[in-house]
């Protein structure tokens, strides 16, 4: 429905209505079996649970923007900067390479440090990392995306291990299975969600941000008049429209470039916020 939604003018469309009805009756109907049922699948009591709920809702953020991510910046660099597959593979290489140099420090970091300052430590260097690639203009490839990537990947696996451990202080041996799946299936399914989001959020801004360009120009700009008027024409239109049809190139590269960046800008808030939230996790629940 989320990635249907943009594509079919969202409620106006009566397949997305459908589909939203089928999805509100279906999610109600997990919850009372999940609560009431005999043989519950997945303990959703669990999330009563102070640190559990907290951390299993940063978990979810934490998924939705560690997916989304992975999922904007080869389309970024694909359709703004023109990389082929193997130039992507090249620049995201470094995101797993990172943290697999930290995987074998993290058990030390958890015995010298508090997870709960891993974990807002995590999500800070995230968000940094967010803010990093939120400033991006036409040359901004290598030098603007490659080093957010870094810094993303130097803050993922300090969250997933400390949030972990911190999401079933206080619960018994019993619900271990339980929460495991549990929070398990939030991370993915806030993954789904992000990358839903995130992408109908690039598309609805870089509608917007086209309009708001598009208002700037006039016939009476000096600068308009002289794009119209001159360069060579190397296709079988005339000179004008071939002048229009690169502007319109343009300002759609602008807004683009300014739709991504939301996107960065808004995971940025988001992991922030997670930063806040798990520094008020309990060491006992």
């Amino acid at each position: 429905m989320l990635e249907e939604g943009g594509r079919r003018d969202w409620f106006e469309s009566g397949l997305i209505r459908t589909f939203a009805v089928l999805a509100v009756l279906a999610l109600l109907l997990f919850v009372q079996r999940q609560l009431w049922g005999a043989r519950p699948f997945i303990n959703l009591r669990l999330l009563g649970s102070y640190n559990f709920g907290v951390s299993s809702l940063a978990m979810a953020v934490f998924g939705a923007a560690t997916f989304g991510l992975v999922f904007l910046v080869p389309n970024y660099l694909s359709q703004l900067q023109g990389f082929n597959a193997r130039q992507i593979g090249d620049s995201l290489i470094l995101y797993g390479l990172v943290q697999l140099l930290l995987a074998p420090l993290l058990p030390r970091l958890m015995r010298w440090l508090n997870p709960k300052l891993l974990v807002a430590g995590g999500f800070a260097i995230m968000a940094l990392g967010c803010w990093m690639g939120a400033h991006l203009n036409a040359d901004a490839g290598r030098n603007v995306i490659i080093p957010s990537i870094v810094v993303r990947g130097i803050g993922q696996p300090l969250i997933m291990v400390a949030l972990s451990v911190l999401a079933v202080k206080g619960l018994d041996k019993a619900q271990a299975g339980s929460a495991s799946a549990l929070i398990s299936m939030l991370r993915n399914l806030g993954g789904a969600i992000g990358t839903a989001l995130l992408t109908q959020l690039v598309s609805l801004r870089e509608r917007f941000h086209s309009e708001r360009i598009g208002e700037t120009l006039t016939i009476f700009d000096g600068a308009l008049q002289q794009r119209l008027g001159g360069g060579q024409v190397r296709i079988q239109l005339p000179e004008q429209q071939q002048a229009l049809a690169l502007l319109d190139h343009g300002v759609r590269q602008q807004a683009y470039l300014m739709a991504y960046s939301d996107a960065f800008y808004l995971s940025c808030v988001a992991l922030l916020a997670c930063a806040l939230a798990s520094l008020m996790l309990r060491q006992k629940d």
